[in-house]
């Protein structure tokens, strides 16, 4: 075997090796990305939980959408968290945007707006106040989401619900 035999056979292995090494760094790649997408649906669960929490430990905040006239605190409590919620939604916007959240699940996301978004108060505050808070563009999708929306009975339904345990 000549100097140049070999020379060929070390490139050849080089060329093997250089090959394998991008098939793993595809991989890890891959597996980068998919724990990327895991963390991030464990965030957006975690938020929305978050949520319930608020709820759950404060029944005033529930109870502000519906209630005839809440007071003055009630309200306060009732439009910080309608911005938290906004600010959370607006993130999911953002993972959506930049491809990390699929369009099926963020469409699902978005059926809560219609829902929180969905009494005359919370509607009048969305509509002075809360869409202010946000990236322009996400208000925008948001206001399309809500143009057509009729008011929902769902608080008028659970303030019914709570009356008669």
């Amino acid at each position: 075997m000549t100097i140049s035999d070999l020379g060929a056979l070390g490139s050849f292995l080089a060329s093997i090796a250089v090959f394998i090494t991008l098939v793993y760094l595809a991989r890890q790649v891959r597996q980068g990305n998919i724990l990327h997408r895991m963390q991030s649906r464990e965030s957006l669960m975690n938020q929305d939980v978050l949520t319930l929490q608020l709820q759950l430990a404060d029944p005033d905040i529930t109870k502000s959408f519906y209630k005839e006239a809440p007071s003055e605190d009630e309200l306060i409590k009732l439009y910080l968290f309608l911005t938290l919620f906004l600010r959370q939604r607006e993130w999911e916007w953002l993972l959506h945007r930049d491809g990390v959240f699929p369009k099926e699940l963020y469409q699902t996301y978005l059926e809560v707006f219609p829902l929180f978004f969905g009494t005359e108060r919370t509607r009048k505050w969305w509509n002075s106040m809360g869409k202010t808070a946000i990236n322009p563009d996400f208000s925008a999708e948001i206001d399309n989401l809500l143009k057509d929306r009729p008011l929902t009975p769902y608080w008028s339904t659970l303030e019914q619900l709570t009356k008669t345990r």
